[in-house]
């Protein structure tokens, strides 16, 4: 009997899995006193659409990050859990998030990922910011630059960050167009 070997995919958290920027929105609204929105959002590194310098930006990254819960109190995609159980079945499924340098990124990641998405096991989880280094057959991620460095078939999960970025063959609005193509 031949052992059948199952694809491999890759899926990124933050913007993918996890409403990362509304979360993100909402620190910056504490921090400055502000009512932004996440549509107002345009490009990837969200603090050059409200005027700072990249210098300004990570300051107010590392302070929204690094507020305890930050990571814990994300939303998840709608359909994600759902979607991510069935292709967990299929598929050989890894969890790949680039952690923040900050102490409560790593851990709290963890928490949420057993929190919204049990079937997922700690040895599913990989904790890396060079995701090019990563073989395996689909990536799904809302980087444009993870996609472009991995190997196989990088499928891009639209947000409003990337939504003008148009190179990508496989592009993804929700959860179901995934479930669509891959189950």
């Amino acid at each position: 009997m031949k052992l059948m070997h199952k694809k491999i995919i890759y899926v990124d958290v933050d913007g993918v899995m996890s409403d990362t920027l509304t979360g993100i929105i909402d620190g910056y609204n504490r921090i400055m006193g502000t009512n932004r929105r996440p549509e107002e959002v345009y490009r990837w590194h969200f603090y050059r659409c409200f005027g700072h310098t990249e210098e300004e930006g990570f300051e107010i990254l590392t302070k929204i990050f690094s507020k305890k819960g930050f990571w814990l109190n994300l939303e998840p995609k709608p359909d994600a859990a759902e979607v991510l159980r069935l292709l967990n079945e299929k598929y050989q499924v890894y969890i790949c998030t680039a952690p923040f340098a900050c102490e409560n990124c790593i851990p709290e990641k963890i928490q949420w990922l057993n929190k919204y998405f049990p079937f997922i096991t700690n040895e599913q989880m990989i904790f890396i910011t060079a995701k090019g280094l990563l073989k395996g057959d689909y990536m799904i991620d809302d980087r444009p630059s993870s996609l472009r460095s991995f190997s196989g078939t990088g499928m891009l999960f639209k947000t409003h960050a990337n939504r003008y970025y148009n190179a990508f063959e496989r592009t993804f609005e929700n959860w179901n167009q995934i479930k669509d193509f891959l189950i």
